[in-house]
């Protein structure tokens, strides 16, 4: 979603949700062109997901959207030096991973003669219900459909499990690219401005 007038403008990147493993750039219409109204550049991503690829092919398409945003600045009347995401539950996660870290090797895998490796990093993240801590909901979901009172739990919760497996592989990779862990392990990162909103 584009704004009115010359520019040039600050630029958020989109992260739809969906557990990481459904749904694509036309989910946050509504959230896109809000934002293109009041003036910001709005770049709704398509990026990986299983089956396809899983962890950490998606961040390395929203890391390599970062670059390639910086690359066509003047094209497209973007601030090259104003760039964010906003993400929506699995996207919010994968924003905040990708903000946290955006001179990875593993994320900045992806490049072109016209977008080559290099530095991704954003000025702000906005994360929308992020799924903050993937181990630790995928143990929450674990443990409900074990207690078999699943009518005590939100009901789509038994549904998360296959889509953690799908994207992660493992416990051991949901905890690698979970950003409390990475804080308490004291990973040199990246920490932009953020604000958080839970539903």
């Amino acid at each position: 979603s584009k704004p009115k007038g010359a520019g040039p403008f600050p630029v958020i990147i989109d992260l739809h949700g969906g557990a990481w493993n459904n749904q694509d750039r036309t989910t946050d219409v509504v959230i896109c062109e809000a934002l293109a109204k009041s003036g910001v550049l709005v770049m709704a991503l398509d990026f990986r997901m299983p089956p396809d690829a899983g962890y950490p092919a998606s961040v390395a398409d929203i890391n390599y959207a970062v670059r390639w945003v910086r690359a066509n600045a003047a094209k497209l009347k973007a601030k090259p030096g104003k760039i964010g995401y906003i993400g929506i539950s699995s996207g919010g996660h994968q924003g905040m991973l990708a903000a946290m870290r955006p001179n990875d090797e593993r994320y900045g895998a992806v490049a072109t003669a016209e977008v080559p490796k290099g530095d991704a990093r954003v000025q702000c993240v906005l994360l929308l219900w992020p799924v903050i801590d993937p181990l630790g909901r995928y143990r929450y979901a674990k443990e409900a459909v074990a207690s078999g009172k699943l009518a005590d739990y939100p009901q789509q919760l038994p549904n998360v499990i296959p889509s953690h497996d799908k994207f992660w592989g493992s416990e051991a990779a949901m905890e690698e690219g979970a950003p409390a862990y990475i804080l308490e392990r004291g990973e040199k990162v990246d920490m932009p401005p953020v604000l958080y909103v839970q539903g």
